[in-house]
């Protein structure tokens, strides 16, 4: 059996071993991209997190779950390879008469993954502001707090305040690995190829596989990411 267990290309590097029940393979992840969203806080202040896993997995588990349920339990195949060549004594390939059928009754794999999970959170411990008026005061203190200000000197009128508002806390950049996990789905495929005389023919009645899908989309979280 011949493959490839290394693999080297622009910006990233790859190890793969795979057999007849599945294989294993680890990569260099890609980068991480994160989604923000709030964390509200009781009687606090509301905590800003960003979470995100890397889109190419850092291992893979692969599990070719018929191939395995075949030999467990003796099901018939589940793919048929069929060649003009084995049912016809002459040899075909003289006169450039080549003839294969590929028939997918279904195929199903199952992936677990390994992949960088990154989070930042950033919780804020107090915000102070900073207030001018129009009239020439200028005050500072916490978000909450009670400000005066003077009146102007004509004792009504229009006052004017500018603020500036100043969050201080604290940032946490956390990354570790979390699992994942997906089905891979494919039934009911028949491909044929054929070579006459140097004419060739690939054809696919179905236009590929009647069902093709991964369940659930996007894959399953394993639990919570375990951070260094």
């Amino acid at each position: 059996m011949d493959q490839n267990l290394f693999s080297i290309g622009a910006g990233n590097a790859s190890f793969n071993l795979s057999g007849t029940y599945g294989g294993i393979s680890f990569s260099i992840p890609s980068a991480v991209s994160t989604n923000s969203g709030l964390q509200t806080g009781y009687q606090s202040l509301a905590s800003l997190s960003s979470f995100g896993t890397s889109s190419t997995p850092l291992g893979n588990l692969n599990l070719d779950l018929d191939a395995i349920a075949q030999t467990v339990f003796t099901y018939p195949p589940m793919e048929y390879k069929y060649n003009l060549q084995d049912y016809i004594k002459t040899d075909l390939t003289q006169y450039g008469i080549e003839a294969n059928v590929d028939l997918t009754v279904i195929d199903i794999d199952a992936n677990i993954n390994a992949s960088v999970a990154q989070q930042f959170t950033f919780t804020p411990t107090d915000i102070t502001v900073d207030l001018t008026s129009s009239t020439g005061d200028h005050l500072s203190g916490q978000l909450g707090e009670q400000f005066l200000f003077s009146t102007p000197e004509t004792g009504n009128g229009n006052v004017t305040i500018n603020a500036t508002y100043t969050i201080d806390g604290v940032l946490r950049n956390q990354t570790g690995l979390v699992l994942s996990a997906s089905l891979d789905i494919k039934a009911l495929d028949l491909g044929i190829k054929a070579n006459l005389a140097g004419y060739g023919l690939d054809w696919s009645p179905f236009g590929g596989p009647l069902i093709q899908g991964s369940l659930p989309n996007g894959g399953l979280l394993l639990g919570s990411p375990l951070y260094l």
